[in-house]
């Protein structure tokens, strides 16, 4: 909106806009929703000081639970992720700017299609790179939480948020205690 208002637009035309107007809340169309993630271009890490030395890597947008505290559902009305290739382009990218092999995926629910995972884990294998991770108990299958071993993953932050099964059904969490329990338990067997 900010690029659409700098050209001169009308306020009115401008998609995902709201503004007051003479003591009346106006709002614009709702904008569409990026579908094709590989679209989004690249971070131009030039913009910003990286003083953690890390690549911090969006692979997907949205989630596929309702927690009831949560907007991310919400916000981003289901879940896509971008390609595998498109993914490890980026970090080779980064890789290649700043020599450091450090990357956090700062998804909400990394992982809830397994597949394209699986598939970015495999490309990663022999890079060396160093992953950390956030996940949802739900998706912590054995395969996955392998090859991210194999990966170079060494942090998961896993959404468990209690340890009570009558809050985490309260929560409408799509995780119960066994998940839980299995999603640990792999965590500690792939080390």
């Amino acid at each position: 909106a900010i690029c659409e208002l700098i050209k001169g637009e009308s306020v009115y035309d401008i998609l995902g806009l709201a503004f007051l107007n003479s003591d009346k809340n106006v709002w614009s169309r709702k904008p569409s929703y990026i579908e094709d993630l590989d679209s989004l271009p690249f971070p131009d890490w030039s913009l910003v000081e990286n003083v953690y030395n890390t690549g911090i890597v969006v692979t997907s947008r949205g989630c596929k639970s309702n927690c009831n505290f949560c907007s991310v559902s919400r916000f981003w009305k289901g879940y896509r992720h971008r390609s595998a290739g498109n993914i490890v382009a980026e970090m080779d990218l980064f890789y290649q700017k700043t020599q450091q092999r450090n990357f956090v995926f700062v998804d909400d629910a990394f992982g809830a299609e397994g597949s394209y995972a699986e598939e970015l884990c495999e490309l990663l294998e022999s890079r060396n790179y160093i992953l950390n991770v956030t996940m949802r108990p739900i998706d912590a299958t054995r395969e996955l939480l392998s090859a991210l071993s194999k990966a170079g993953c060494n942090k998961i932050a896993f959404g468990i948020e209690s340890g009570s099964a009558c809050m985490l059904k309260s929560l409408c969490k799509s995780n119960d205690l066994e998940v839980n329990y299995q999603a640990l338990r792999y965590s500690v067997e792939f080390g």
